[in-house]
């Protein structure tokens, strides 16, 4: 019987679009999660995309929920209502976005002390702008992300559909988790409150260094431009496919030769091996002259051939897949990645094809990671209202460690509020981020403390996540490589790179050692034994190779978690191809959904794999890890494959591939589902607002604000398809209200009737000028310039602590690790820095 990381946990899921992927997260660790819906179901239920365009089978709802149950229930109702508050008091979790009303915290709190209570919403629960509409576009304006999406001639354009709800519904899992860490220590509930707009923000590394340290804005150029500013081609045309190459950062000292014998093997590259381009800056200068040679090259080939003998060389480089490739790519089939979902027709067109036989039958992701412990593979997606058995029928002892005291005289209002609850109220004097009073008596307690993590990160996904776990009280130790008499980069991997080490890093303490002395490695042993993580990024063979397999680490600490990030994986045929962020989102097929549909493939000019999926999707993984230790009391060894973890990205993409057989579409910033919605142009340079219409109610909002009044009643526009079909005319009219109108002035006014709507801000807006960012202390400055973000969520009565903007200097904690942690004598510390196998 496998026992998944979330047995036993109750979670009633009160979502829509926004928070569905959350709930899918928590079923697949695990959790039992129901739906509570409506008599006639959800609007999830109804959302496109369909198999065979029938709207009676949703492949969004085959895809979110997956593994979870549903119960109809009219929360209008006295009946209905009582149920529900029987459920809460059963339950250990509530999800709650903006597709219902919001609920009272406190209220929920008098049902169920131990409740975890999540909300997601646009701006967050707190703040000026809490009350502001949005939505997935809505949110990629407001957090700065569209000012560098596109093409320049064109308006910006998203990342894609529901990029924003993936990305703040796995912050949510991982607040969720963090609260549960915490209630597995003190009993105590809690209220995790989670901002789309934060959730945007943050994922772009480089917008925030290279704004506050140089005042440069990081702006859409379609294609070649880098995070640093700098023009250089990433994306490259081959006979036929596309591969993902980055020359300028790719043409080190090292990579320079393997390069040149890659080219003349297949007679191009001549009078590269002049003396000029031995010089990096050289070749940073003489890009002109250089493309041109690898561009005549890279037509000459297919992109996987390209890919297999880059790779084979030594040299980073990565063929696209579209989404339809995915199921067939060598690295990902037979892997046990993917999952086959059932479903009630009896047949699908592509499938068809290749055998009659096949049944009612699709291929889905799997989890964004694998658990040696096990995960419960999830049922298909619930008939409505099969679960009512579950629901208790009388008063019953809540879920929750702490006992629900005091039911009987407080009940849910069936109004309910949507003001925040009181812990979420800000200090006073400078913003602070967190809880204020009165939540619980534990103060600002910090989750965490207590557990110690080995960190073997470098670069961005690994050093992200493990930044929020010391700042809710991990003491996170990062492990340096040292080399006695060298100097040693510090995890940015590239001249080019801007990623801010300082950012990354902030709270932790420093352990520089050389790997190769024996006497390092025993250091690592004695280290693990008083740890309760360990966690790395490398290559799967590099920590093996020192001696660390995962067995060997789970001998030396039987109650170790342990979790190892490959690129690729452990096991498959390309288990040793290198790659980064940018290189998983090309291969992932998430790259190729981006942009209009009548330009190229935008290049998107940071790895905004390594900010989203794989930093949310590894906090997810290690707290969900660390409930089952604190349960069980056993260790668990967790791979999170950076490909695989992408992948989840996509949403119901694959499904739509593997029902209807075709490509989903690039759509810019139009939905699918909501019309009108859009980017529109406003008085000034460059200057945008981006709006959503999702109800027939904002539809006539918008037509009274624009002075398009007669639309209201206009058989033409009566729903949302009707809408979609005449979006160009919509837009034109759209256009001419915005164009007379800056963009924060057009986005309050169309906030004001009801509609949701932001500016397409810079990241200068953001960090300096945004009333709700400010507000929630998002951004923490400090007295030496510095500027960090804060975590993904704000969880009531746990605020996240950044002590200094600075990581610590190299070695800074070497000695305190040898000494102090692992216990070794000052002689042996004092050896080991003279023979260079440990420095500071």
């Amino acid at each position: 019987m496998i026992s998944s990381p979330l047995d036993g946990i109750r979670v009633i899921a009160l979502t829509g679009e926004r928070g569905a992927y959350c709930a899918k997260l928590l079923a697949d660790l695990g959790a039992d999660v129901f739906d509570v819906e409506p008599p006639g179901g959800s609007e999830e239920r109804r959302l496109p995309p369909f198999l065979h365009d029938d709207p009676s089978v949703s492949l969004h709802f085959l895809h979110f929920h997956r593994g979870r149950q549903s119960v109809v229930l009219d929360r209008g109702t006295p009946e209905g209502y009582d149920t529900f508050e029987r459920l809460v008091a059963s339950a250990d979790v509530l999800i709650e976005d903006e597709s219902s009303p919001s609920l009272d915290h406190a209220a929920l709190r008098a049902v169920n002390p131990g409740l975890l209570h999540a909300r997601i919403s646009g701006f967050g629960a707190s703040g000026p702008r809490a009350g502001w509409k949005s939505s997935d576009l809505v949110a990629q304006a407001a957090g700065s992300l569209m000012y560098r999406m596109g093409f320049p001639e064109d308006p910006p354009n998203s990342m894609g559909e529901g990029f924003a709800h993936h990305q703040s519904s796995a912050h949510a899992t991982g607040g969720i988790l963090l609260a549960l860490a915490r209630r597995d220590a003190t009993g105590e509930g809690g209220f995790v409150d989670v901002s789309l707009q934060e959730g945007i923000a943050l994922m772009q590394y480089d917008v925030m260094p290279m704004y506050v340290t140089h005042r440069t804005l990081i702006k859409r150029a379609g294609h070649g431009q880098g995070s640093s500013g700098k023009r250089y081609r990433r994306i490259w045309e081959c006979n036929p496919g596309l591969v993902r190459f980055q020359l300028l950062s790719q043409s080190s000292d090292r990579e320079w030769p393997l390069l040149l014998d890659w080219l003349e093997s297949h007679g191009h590259g001549e009078g590269l091996r002049d003396e000029r381009w031995l010089d990096p800056a050289a070749r940073t200068a003489g890009l002109n002259e250089l493309e041109p040679v690898f561009d005549r090259f890279f037509r000459t080939m297919d992109a996987r051939t390209l890919m297999h003998e880059a790779q084979g060389r030594g040299i980073m480089l990565m063929a696209f897949n579209s989404v339809g490739e995915l199921t067939t790519d060598p690295q990902l089939a037979g892997e046990g990645f993917f999952r086959t979902i059932a479903h009630p027709v009896s047949s699908f067109p592509r499938r068809r094809e290749s055998n009659p036989q096949d049944g009612a039958a699709l291929t889905d992701a799997g989890p964004p990671y694998r658990f040696t412990g096990g995960l419960r593979e999830g049922a298909p997606a619930p008939a409505l209202g099969e679960a009512e058995d579950v629901i208790p029928s009388g008063a019953q002892r809540s879920r929750g460690i702490s006992q629900a005291a005091g039911r009987a005289s407080r009940r849910l209002p069936r109004d309910a509020s949507t003001t925040p609850p009181a812990a979420l109220s800000m200090t006073t004097g400078g913003g602070e981020r967190g809880a204020g009073e009165g939540d619980t008596a534990q103060g600002a307690a910090r989750p965490l403390a207590g557990l110690r993590v080995c960190d073997f990160t470098w670069v961005i996904a690994g050093p992200l996540h493990t930044k929020w776990l010391a700042a809710y009280g991990a003491e996170v130790i990062k492990v340096e490589r040292f080399k006695k008499g060298a100097a040693l980069n510090r995890g940015n991997m590239s001249p080019d790179s801007v990623v801010s080490f300082n950012n990354l890093n902030v709270g932790k303490r420093s352990l520089a050692l050389d790997m190769g002395f024996e006497e390092a490695r025993d250091a690592i042993v004695r280290l693990v034994e008083r740890s309760d993580v360990v966690v790395d990024n490398f290559g799967p063979d590099v920590l093996p190779n020192w001696g660390f397999t995962p067995e060997r680490l789970a001998e030396i600490n039987p109650r170790i978690i342990t979790m190892s990030m490959p690129a690729l994986g452990k096991t498959g045929p390309h288990r040793l191809y290198k790659g980064l962020g940018s290189y998983f989102q090309a291969r992932a097929a998430l790259d190729g959904l981006i942009g209009y549909p009548h330009r190229d493939i935008t290049d998107v000019g940071f790895a905004y794999a390594d900010t989203t999926c794989n930093a949310g999707h590894a906090l997810v993984a290690l707290l969900a890890a660390l409930h089952r230790r604190n349960v069980t009391g056993l260790g668990e060894h967790i791979e999170l494959r950076q490909l695989e973890s992408t992948i989840n990205y996509l949403g119901p993409a694959l499904l739509e591939y593997e029902a209807n057989g075709a490509e989903p579409a690039r759509t810019g910033s139009r939905s699918s589902h909501l019309a009108p919605q859009g980017v529109y142009r406003c008085d000034g340079d460059d200057q945008w607002c981006a709006l959503t219409v999702a109800s027939n109610e904002e539809w006539a909002a918008l037509c009274r604000l624009i002075g398009r009044d007669a639309w209201a009643d206009d058989d033409r526009f009566a729903d949302a398809a009707g809408r979609m079909a005449h979006h160009d005319e919509i837009d034109e009219a759209i256009g001419a209200w915005t164009s007379r109108r800056g963009p924060h002035d057009a986005a309050e006014a169309l906030q004001a009737a009801g509609v949701a709507a932001s500016p397409v801000l810079h990241a200068g807006q953001l960090i300096d000028d945004d009333p709700q960012m400010a507000s929630r202390g998002f951004y923490r400055r400090f007295p030496d310039g510095g500027v960090v973000e804060s975590a993904p969520f704000i969880l009531s009565d746990a605020e996240p602590h950044f002590p200094s903007a600075s990581a610590p200097d190299f070695g800074e904690g070497t000695r305190y690790v040898l000494s102090e942690v692992i216990g070794l004598d000052d002689a042996t510390v004092t050896q080991m820095f003279e023979s260079g196998a440990a420095g500071e």
